[in-house]
């Protein structure tokens, strides 16, 4: 079965080839590999193209696309799923990589599982100088709890960040979550609630992804701290409004702070205490 490996490409000249070499640990004939350069400023797409070139051969197919003006993460995302041909998909930041044979475990891990769409995994932190930080993130008591899909959903609604930002899926599934709206700044917690609302996911205790960690955490560059908050409020209200069950409940719970109007400080405490609390007692549980 191909595997659709999709890369946004931006302005990663010094990590691009290390990202592209992590695909070779794989068995690179059963994947189709799409690069899209958005308009980066400086040598990413020539590094990428040349690599490509020398590769080629080793893929079922190999493509880069390079863009006349900057699209954008989400739309840069949508571009790259309307060329996947594959079976499955799964997308790769440019400044991440592959841990060996990650394709090849989550593809098969599907395929011997038809009772799931969607497969989260563990994640290998690196810092900037491809330094391991963490060797596997997810840890064992926080391993044990989302076993149970009750403590899934949980931890991706008041603990969101790594695993939950990597998803390895089949094709099919993935495109009938629609295109990635435009108008948010970012990708991954769209397509997390997405997810959750689709059903048919889980987690392999396995990392698949190397994925990269600020020395200063600051936000991707470009987007500032106020406008990924405005967007994270979107999102998290517009998952509301499709969910049900235990999802609808823990996002009610989540959300209700953004849906007072008032400004007092006093019931703005109060609505915010539910979610206070669910997260400092999950916390204090892992």
């Amino acid at each position: 079965m191909i595997t659709s490996v999709l890369i946004t490409l931006y302005n990663h000249e010094k990590y691009i080839e290390f990202a592209l070499n992590s695909l070779l640990k794989s068995n690179t004939k059963n994947i189709q590999l799409v690069v899209n350069d958005d308009c980066s400023q400086d040598n990413s797409y020539e590094i990428a193209e040349n690599w490509i070139n020398n590769h080629k051969n080793l893929f079922s197919s190999a493509l880069i696309f390079k863009q006349s003006k900057n699209l954008g993460i989400n739309n840069s995302i949508n571009f790259l799923v309307s060329k996947a041909k594959g079976y499955f998909i799964t997308i790769l930041s440019s400044d991440d990589a592959f841990m060996p044979a990650a394709v090849d475990f989550q593809s098969q891990y599907l395929l011997d599982n038809p009772q799931f769409d969607f497969l989260f995994t563990n994640q290998t932190l690196m810092n900037e100088f491809n330094d391991i930080c963490a060797h596997k993130h997810i840890g064992f008591r926080r391993k044990f709890l989302i076993k149970s899909n009750f403590f899934l959903i949980l931890d991706m609604i008041f603990n969101w960040g790594h695993p939950w930002s990597k998803v390895f899926a089949r094709l099919d599934s993935y495109k009938k979550m629609g295109p990635l709206p435009i108008s948010i700044s970012f990708d991954d917690r769209w397509i997390g609630f997405k997810i959750l609302q689709a059903g048919k996911y889980t987690f392999l205790n396995k990392a698949s992804i190397l994925y990269r960690v600020r020395s200063d955490k600051s936000t991707t560059p470009g987007l500032n701290k106020k406008q990924i908050l405005n967007d994270l409020n979107l999102v998290e209200l517009e998952a509301l409004k499709y969910s049900k069950g235990i999802l609808f409940s823990l996002l009610f719970l989540y959300t209700l702070p953004l849906k007072l109007k008032s400004q007092n400080r006093l019931l703005l405490s109060i609505y915010k205490l539910p979610k206070k609390i669910i997260k400092k007692l999950y916390l204090l549980i892992i």
